[in-house]
């Protein structure tokens, strides 16, 4: 109460808080007696084996994967009369510090990746112009086609077999955003029926810019073709269904739960959905009847 003039969101929240440490602390008191249940089935093993340290590589194992304080391990151990291996404790840590290390160095190099495809893109864009997305009013639609890219680099044409991205004047696709896929589909030949390319997916690299990851089933498609472009509808009103399933979702979490429910990331594709949200527990059973 001393506070609450100052911070009145704390006292407004006084319950909520009070439930989140709570949870908090039940969490690490579960991982200290797991862990201490490991430890204990550990000192039996040294004990058979009439050993007095504990390998590093089980201290690391409690620690890395359990997050079972290193110390503590070390004070339980000492209470018993036994040691850990040091040593490979600081072998195992040092492992693991390399493995991060060689993740950043792939990350590194995607991301140079990206940076190539990035300015091949804005190249696009700056040349060919914005892609117009028409998908809120059309599923289909004639079309130009503006640029292709093949094996990140332009190209004039592609033929059948050849897997590519394509660029058109305006479309009907939706490209992937906000955790909602992109549309699939076929682009065709609006005068002749020489041409079927599959759309495998939409994405839109840059702002203002939509690539449809294409796959030519038939026929030869050029820089500057005239095309006809159609969505998958049933596909594209699945996905809807399921978008407009995690609104109506995340309505009842905050009305279950509380208003502190705020959505942290979704998946929404023709088959399912995922809502991710925040939240102190684990939702009860009478919860989820809710």
């Amino acid at each position: 109460n001393l506070m609450k003039e100052v911070y009145p969101e704390t006292y407004k929240e006084e319950n909520r808080i009070f439930q989140v440490i709570l949870a908090e602390e039940k969490r690490f008191q579960e991982a200290l007696n797991i862990g201490i249940q490991i430890l204990d089935n550990m000192v039996e093993g040294l004990k058979q084996k009439n050993k007095d340290k504990l390998g590093g590589r089980d201290a690391f194992k409690l620690y890395d994967t359990y997050g079972f304080p290193l110390e503590l391990t070390r004070d339980i151990l000492e209470e018993d009369g036994y040691g850990i291996e040091e040593d490979d404790f600081k072998n195992e840590m040092k492992i693991q510090r390399e493995r991060s290390r060689e993740s950043w160095v792939k990350t590194k190099a995607s991301a140079e990746d990206d940076k190539i495809n990035l300015k091949l893109y804005q190249n696009i864009l700056k040349e060919r112009g914005e892609t117009e997305f028409i998908g809120y009013d059309f599923i289909e639609a004639k079309s130009k086609v503006i640029a292709i890219t093949k094996n990140d680099k332009l190209v004039d044409k592609v033929a059948a077999g050849d897997k590519c991205k394509i660029f058109l004047e305006k479309t009907p696709f939706y490209a992937e955003k906000g955790g909602q896929i992109g549309d699939k589909g076929v682009i065709t030949s609006p005068s002749k029926n020489s041409l079927l390319v599959e759309i495998l997916d939409t994405q839109a690299p840059i702002e203002g810019l939509i690539a449809h990851f294409a796959e030519i089933s038939k026929g030869e498609i050029k820089v500057g073709d005239e095309v006809f472009a159609r969505v998958d509808l049933l596909r594209r009103k699945a996905i809807a269904r399921n978008h407009t399933a995690t609104h109506l979702l995340h309505r009842v979490l905050r009305d279950v739960l509380g208003e502190h429910v705020k959505q942290s990331g979704s998946a929404v594709n023709n088959h399912h959905l995922r809502f991710d949200f925040n939240h102190f527990a684990p939702l009860t059973n009478d919860e989820l009847e809710k």
